[in-house]
């Protein structure tokens, strides 16, 4: 079994390895949680992080209930996944956004944008604080129970005008229901936006919010150069359909073929003691938004080589079009 991760703020272990030897120490609700809840003890050894991909292997030396102190055994650094995707997940209702926070950081996603959608029931308006702190909480609970040493970023609500500044040079999936195109048959090499690296440096899917992606926003992200891509026969709810597109993108990866037969190699994130590995549920597996016909809910679809909708605007491949 894996070992438990938590989150610590001490120098010692922020943005550089820990020296072996070296004391580290958990405290507020990181303690509590390590202490109290999973009843770790002297003599154990747990992984701490600082959120930003440094870790250290301890050995636990002393607890108290708000407190725990370690000593470190060996420590290193992950690698970023690649590539790096970041969730647009439109604000529903119900914690439906919530849950797709939590499950798309599962999955690997590394930053979240709230998007304030003609269509969302939802609204942040006058609790904006409030509910990107419920998303920053959310992301690192789901690091953590992930054994991930990446905490996702959350950036503030934006609309849909708001949101070409924080998706330049992204390679980008619009998920929607009109789509002609299946993602899991656009060409691999588009996936791969930079040549040198052999993988696109970052990637963002769009998923809607209850009622679906409006026609002014397909319209707006489509003159932008979005194309439509599809996902599978199966309607899924906004909370799932990122988490699928996720999948989709790091199966095509780690299947290394390219459309020319060239093996190409995914680096996923792992530590010294373990392998924080990408887990897929199919390897045709697709992602994107969907409106249900009878749930009226923007959703993803899943099958095994069929699939259904979403948009894909190619900013970094075709820099020509990006949105304005």
């Amino acid at each position: 079994m894996t070992l438990p991760l938590f989150f610590t703020t001490t120098a010692a272990c922020a943005g550089r390895p820990a020296q072996a030897g070296s004391q580290l120490t958990l405290d507020g609700d990181e303690a509590r949680h390590a202490v109290n809840a999973r009843r770790i003890t002297v003599g154990e050894h747990v992984l701490l992080s600082d959120g930003a991909g440094f870790w250290a292997e301890c050995e636990v030396t002393h607890t108290e209930k708000q407190l725990l102190e370690a000593r470190v055994v060996h420590s290193g650094k992950d690698q970023k996944p690649h590539p790096s995707i970041t969730i647009v997940q439109a604000l529903a209702k119900g914690g439906r956004d919530e849950q797709a926070v939590e499950t798309c950081t599962e999955f690997g996603a590394m930053r979240f944008i709230p998007w304030q959608s003609s269509r969302s029931i939802a609204s942040w308006k006058g609790k904006e604080h409030k509910g990107k702190a419920r998303w920053e909480a959310t992301a690192k609970a789901a690091a953590k129970q992930a054994r991930r040493t990446f905490i996702p970023r959350v950036e503030n609500v934006v609309s849909t005008r708001g949101l070409p500044a924080l998706l330049d040079h992204h390679t980008i999936f619009i998920c929607h229901e009109e789509a002609q195109l299946k993602l899991a048959h656009i060409p691999f090499s588009a996936l791969f936006a930079d040549s040198s690296q052999e993988q696109p440096a970052q990637i963002a899917i769009i998923v809607g919010p209850e009622g679906g992606i409006s026609p002014e926003e397909l319209d707006f992200f489509t003159q932008a150069g979005a194309t439509p891509v599809l996902l599978g026969n199966h309607v899924l709810r906004s909370a799932t359909a990122g988490a699928y597109a996720i999948a989709t993108i790091f199966s095509r990866i780690d299947n290394n073929t390219t459309d020319n037969g060239v093996q190409k190699t995914a680096k996923p994130e792992t530590t010294a003691t373990s392998q924080r590995a990408y887990h897929t549920t199919d390897t045709n597996a697709v992602a994107c938004s969907h409106i249900g016909a009878d749930q009226h809910e923007t959703t993803t679809h899943q099958t095994h080589s069929d699939t259904e909708d979403c948009e894909l605007v190619t900013y970094r491949n075709n820099p020509g079009k990006r949105l304005r």
